[in-house]
């Protein structure tokens, strides 16, 4: 959705319309985003203050992408998490184990609080074993002033 209905905080030319003519088919549909930083209740929140009104059923997101792709290889397994609400509210509604030591997953999504300390525990726990596992590949991502960096 960054970059394709708003960039920032302001919505794209034609997001209203856009909308309006989706809706008037009468089609089932999704909206899908790569960012994991955010819950499908607060990405539902931010397109309601848009003027977009969609269900959490319409939303999809890549931290619950993750989250399933992970259930379906390492159901319980122990995680490191560098992430943002999204992605901790979408493992840990699943049971995994966000841990600091013993991990078998270091998941790495967008996370707004990213200190060096995480970095390195990261780092230390993908040398002792663990598999890296990011929400998305992308390098930057689209912003009101730009590309800001993104979590690949």
């Amino acid at each position: 959705m960054d970059g394709v209905l708003w960039e920032g905080q302001t919505p794209l030319p034609g997001l209203l319309p856009f909308f309006a003519a989706v809706r008037s088919t009468g089609r089932a549909f999704v909206l899908a985003t790569n960012n994991a930083g955010l819950t499908i209740d607060q990405y539902v929140a931010r397109l309601g203050k848009l003027g977009v009104a969609v269900s959490a059923a319409e939303v999809l997101n890549s931290a619950e992408a993750t989250a399933d792709w992970l259930m379906e290889r390492a159901p319980g397994a122990r995680l490191y998490v560098i992430g943002g609400p999204g992605l901790l509210d979408a493992l840990t509604r699943r049971d995994f184990q966000l841990v600091d030591s013993d991990v078998d997953y270091v998941v790495v999504g967008k996370d707004y609080g990213l200190t060096w300390h995480k970095l390195d525990a990261a780092v230390l726990a993908i040398g002792s074993g663990a598999q890296l596992v990011g929400t998305n590949p992308d390098v930057t991502y689209p912003i009101e002033n730009g590309l800001g960096i993104g979590n690949g």
